[in-house]
């Protein structure tokens, strides 16, 4: 296979490329039709589809997904590193472009990949995505081009995306679970004695508080008190942001979602005090989204690591699930039952070859004062780079 025999297109759509095509390549709940499906339909946050599909004699290939990225569930490209938005604003300033960046990954979740089919010559395929994908930005002004959470795993990514020219920096951490056992009691045996006994512990108090965690099938009849749920943890962590999720977002998953989506609630006395949202696909689940009533919740009742890990892992191994994604945060709780660490990094190109030097050594100052633990220069940093250069 060579670059010439390879043909790229640049799809705007979901349907476009089609429930068989993109959940026969997809790995995980978030590189599925029935999620990307949501979330054009439900529009939470404004991203705008710009998938590059690479096919040989109408033979699909690999698929990248990507997207105009305008606003995000949590933090964008641009709020991730303080030169991003400074850049667009010198660009668009300068005539130089005011698209937001280009990003390569599937929204909400913390994973970058590119699909691709079995057999198929990997590096020159990325060899002719990245190609495609300059061109792209350069015919329509994007200044940047990001691969925002690449898996120290994807050896694939890490190694060549920097030949490409894209810098590299470490971003976030998540935790993964593998799957090795028939029962749960086998995975409380994985256990260390103190640990074992924790969990049993925290078990006990769940019970005891009259939480009741169960599977529910019927996410639209409960939108609202989802959206509600939500909310509250979402402002718990995010101060003087608006939620982007609603109840438009739930009734869209429970249209659209289909067999991928899976609800687990809690319950006090009847009330819904707290629920958890994994996807699943490929012997995968991510473990996705949750919520809580904080007030009619108790600092003891353990509620979170019975509904958003112990019953997933319950779950998971009656449906033969190999792997649970988790997110970060809660770290070393998350080491002691069991996950491993899993460190993501993001890989950006400067598109405009007049900035590009200017915001490369940015970047690489910054990439270095953060490995010596040092405070990250202000963004008005750029001005005085803009002078020396």
């Amino acid at each position: 296979m060579t670059c010439q025999e390879l043909e790229i297109k640049t799809l705007n759509s979901i349907d476009e490329i089609g429930r068989q095509s993109i959940n026969s390549l997809g790995c995980d709940g978030f590189h599925t039709y029935e999620w990307l499906k949501t979330l054009e339909k439900a529009q939470p946050f404004r991203i705008l589809p710009q998938h590059f599909i690479v096919s040989e004699d109408m033979r699909l290939e690999a698929i990248a997904l990507c997207f105009l990225e305008y606003s995000s569930q949590y933090r964008t490209v641009e709020e991730l590193f303080p030169f991003s938005r400074t850049l667009r604003r010198l660009g668009s300033h300068f005539g130089l472009g005011e698209n937001p960046p280009l990003v390569c990954y599937s929204p909400s979740s913390f994973q970058s990949k590119i699909l691709f089919a079995e057999c198929s010559n990997q590096r020159e395929i990325l060899h002719s995505l990245s190609k495609r994908i300059d061109d792209f930005c350069a015919e329509n002004k994007i200044l940047m081009s990001c691969f925002p959470y690449v898996s120290q795993f994807d050896k694939l990514l890490m190694n060549n995306l920097p030949v490409f020219g894209y810098l590299g920096s470490p971003v976030a951490d998540t935790y993964y679970l593998d799957i090795e056992w028939p029962s749960f009691l086998g995975y409380l045996e994985s256990l260390g004695c103190n640990m074992r006994h924790n969990v049993r512990r925290e078990i006990r108090k769940c019970k005891d508080e009259g939480i009741v965690i169960q599977r529910e099938e019927d996410i639209k009849r409960l939108s609202e008190e989802l959206s509600h749920l939500y909310n509250n943890l979402y402002q718990k962590y995010n101060r003087g942001r608006l939620c982007p999720v609603n109840d438009k977002f739930f009734n869209g998953l429970g249209d659209n979602g289909g067999q991928k989506v899976r609800l687990m609630t809690a319950r006090k006395n009847g009330k819904l005090v707290g629920f958890c949202i994994s996807l699943c696909h490929s012997h995968t689940l991510d473990v996705f989204m949750t919520g809580f009533d904080y007030d009619c919740r108790t600092r003891t009742d353990s509620t979170y690591f019975n509904l958003c890990y112990y019953k997933q892992i319950e779950m998971a191994i009656e449906e033969g699930v190999k792997k649970i994604h988790f997110r970060g945060a809660s770290d070393e709780a998350k080491l002691r039952r069991g996950c491993r660490r899993e460190r993501m990094y993001m890989y950006t190109k400067i598109q405009n070859p007049i900035l590009r030097p200017m915001i490369s050594q940015y970047m690489r100052l910054m990439n270095n004062m953060r490995n010596r633990g040092m405070r990250m220069p202000s963004s008005s940093i750029l001005a005085n780079l803009a002078v020396s250069n």
